[in-house]
């Protein structure tokens, strides 16, 4: 089930759930199921997207530990997660499903049911006949014939809906799908929540149907369902709305998730696979392997790790560099890397750091598979950037949440016995224990580095060009770099008189450039028409030409 939910603590931290009260849990699971909770709509918003959808499986732990509960909830239990009856229903376009619901009522739908049918469909389509997954196990005569069932009920506020598990043959479980009826007080209301959620729920009816149910593995279920959701409906993006949990901390091992935030790494897995070597199959292959090793072991990341190491890969490498892609969101998206990278948000340090040369020493705990950011920023003899990320391997505790690796990270601007070069005048070293677990990467001036010197390249124009009031707020001017970090700047009108002079600060990435804002020297505008400019930062100088339209 998903569920956006943004004040209460989540019960359904699965590697704890036996020392829970099963009847708290029960409490959850009734606001969740029953339609009497307050609208959260507003929560939704101001508590930061840091929404708890928490309800797979959490019926089949209660049915598994019935007795454990008060004879109340044990009667009430057995009602919430028998079948519904609904008025009517109807098969599905392509035949594979049939939509239970009524058609008059507080349970009737507010949608188009077919638009849902059809949505089910398409799931079906690209889950099993593209990706190759098998379809769930059939039902027999439930629900009136052996398609999937997929009943629309009345939910509990914020819910998408629910796969149940309705019998155990070998392990593997028959299930049928709840989905909401109004989709409404949620990130994505109306029928575009219905349709995304058909993506969903219909891959937990596979998982649990083919590999098996795992309570400690929650997150990889749902990492899954919701990676499905951007698959089969692109243009439909309610997975943006649960990426702040984790950009927000990244340093927390993997496994303490939901899993709805993590969906990003599958995304990563399919896009970077067609960036480097063109192929668009790849990554899910990757991850389609990974279902059929997960479904031998029951351990999620050691088969991430040995999907990977199938294909040419491996899993150390791959997750140190998807904390790389994860520092390009919002306004530093860049389209080698996620291609919807600017609706993210930005990924959160653990810390920022001024550092002072020659040599600064930083003390790090890092829990078991994370990417803990660090960012240095500028000292006062240099305008440079440097963020690292300090990548934690340990897959063999990936469960132990509290497990921590220490150590010892230096910055140095020498180069040290024991010391890896990061960029220039940039050296790194890491002292622990464990440092075979740990991977480091570096990103220099928003381009990620590895040992190798970086070259500044001087534009040769000025840009935008032309530059429009209307349309910019800064005109960009090509600087050399210098150990000031200054440049003086001229700009001259065509008869060469002297519109503006400054002093000003050098900005650089992988261009080294100052930023004008286009008015003179009095702070006005400036009338259309060619322009000079000449700077001198140390003893080089840039000159060039622009137009500018004062529209």
């Amino acid at each position: 089930m998903r569920f956006i939910f943004s004040a209460v603590i989540c019960f359904f931290s699965f590697s704890h759930i036996f020392s829970q009260n099963y009847d708290s849990l029960f409490a959850e699971y009734l606001n969740f199921r029953s339609n009497n909770s307050a609208s959260i709509k507003g929560n939704v918003i101001l508590s930061n997207h840091d929404h708890k959808k928490c309800s797979f499986g959490t019926a089949e732990i209660l049915l598994e530990n019935i007795d454990k509960l008060s004879i109340e909830n044990q009667f009430s239990l057995k009602k919430l997660t028998e079948r519904p009856k609904t008025q009517t229903s109807i098969i599905s376009p392509k035949g594979y499903f049939r939509i239970h619901y009524d058609s008059s009522g507080t349970q009737a739908p507010k949608y188009d049911v077919w638009q849902v049918a059809a949505a089910f469909d398409s799931s079906y389509n690209f889950e099993v006949n593209i990706l190759g997954f098998l379809p769930p196990p059939k039902d027999g005569t439930e629900g009136g014939d052996d398609r999937f069932d997929v009943y629309i009920q009345t939910l509990g506020a914020g819910s998408y809906g629910e796969t149940r598990f309705s019998s155990i043959n070998n392990k593997q479980y028959v299930s049928y799908t709840l989905i909401d009826n109004s989709f409404t007080n949620i990130p994505t209301e109306g029928i575009d929540g219905a349709i995304v959620t058909a993506a969903h729920e219909f891959h937990h009816a596979i998982q649990v149907g083919n590999y098996g149910w795992n309570s400690e593995q929650i997150f990889f279920y749902e990492l899954t369902s919701t990676s499905m959701e951007e698959f089969v409906f692109d243009d439909i993006n309610d997975y943006y709305y649960y990426l702040p949990s984790y950009f927000r901390k990244p340093n927390n091992a993997l496994s303490s998730f939901s899993g709805y935030e993590l969906a990003l790494w599958n995304i990563y897995l399919v896009e970077k696979f067609i960036r480097s070597e063109n192929d668009e199959y790849k990554g899910f292959n990757i991850i389609k392997r990974t279902w059929d090793i997960f479904a031998e072991n029951k351990n999620s990341v050691e088969a991430i790790s040995l999907a990977l190491f199938e294909n040419g890969t491996n899993f150390n490498k791959e997750f140190l560099e998807f904390g790389l892609w994860c520092y390009f969101t919002g306004s530093r998206a860049d389209s080698k890397y996620f291609s919807e990278g600017n609706h993210y948000p930005k990924i959160k340090p653990i810390n920022i750091y001024s550092f002072s040369p020659p040599q600064k020493e930083y003390m790090i705990n890092t829990p078991p598979v994370s990417n803990s950011y660090l960012y240095f920023t500028k000292t006062p003899a240099s305008s440079d950037t440097l963020v690292t990320i300090l990548t934690n391997c340990d897959i063999d505790n990936y469960l132990q949440t509290q497990s921590q690796i220490s150590l010892n990270y230096s910055l140095l601007n020498y180069n040290e016995t024991g010391s890896i070069k990061i960029v220039n005048n940039y050296y790194s070293i890491i002292e622990s224990e464990k440092k075979d677990l740990l991977k480091e990467g570096n990103i220099y001036n928003y381009n990620i580095v590895s040992g190798q010197d970086f070259k500044y390249e001087v534009e040769s124009y000025a840009f935008p060009q032309p530059f429009a009031y209307s349309k910019y707020d800064n005109l960009y001017i090509p600087v050399h770099k210098s150990d000031s970090n200054e440049a003086e700047v001229k700009i001259f009108s065509v008869d060469m008189k002297l519109v503006y002079s400054n002093l000003m600060q050098i900005q650089a990435n992988d261009k080294v450039f100052v930023k004008w804002n286009g008015k003179n020297s009095n702070g006005n505008n400036l009338p259309t028409g060619v322009y000079f400019y000449l700077t001198k930062s140390g003893n080089k100088t840039t000159k060039g030409k622009f137009v500018i339209y004062n529209d």
